[in-house]
């Protein structure tokens, strides 16, 4: 089972989407929140995992899984263990 870090903002929509698909897939997560209100999601740290500072960002130990397009290029089908693709979290299309 990987070890999962989602980093978001409790309101925006691909948030907590992705939220119900990881809990419905029954995975083990951590929260880490994204303050939008005060602008941490175009703080470098946050940049660094996510250039264009959207949230929300998984990652799962180590991968990172962006929202905005980064992973559009391979059509979604990133797998965390057999469980969990991004497109179950209607990140990708």
């Amino acid at each position: 089972m990987p070890n999962l870090v989602l980093h978001g903002y409790w309101r925006p929509g691909t948030s907590y989407r992705t939220r119900i698909a990881l809990n419905a897939k029954g995975l083990d997560y951590r929260q880490a929140p994204v303050d939008l209100l005060s602008g941490e999601q175009r703080a470098a740290d946050y940049r660094a995992l996510n250039p264009l500072g959207l949230v929300p960002t998984l990652e799962a130990d180590g991968r990172l899984r962006r929202a905005g397009g980064h992973d559009r290029r391979h059509g979604g089908r990133y797998a965390f263990g057999d469980s969990l693709t991004m497109a179950d979290c209607h990140l990708v299309p």
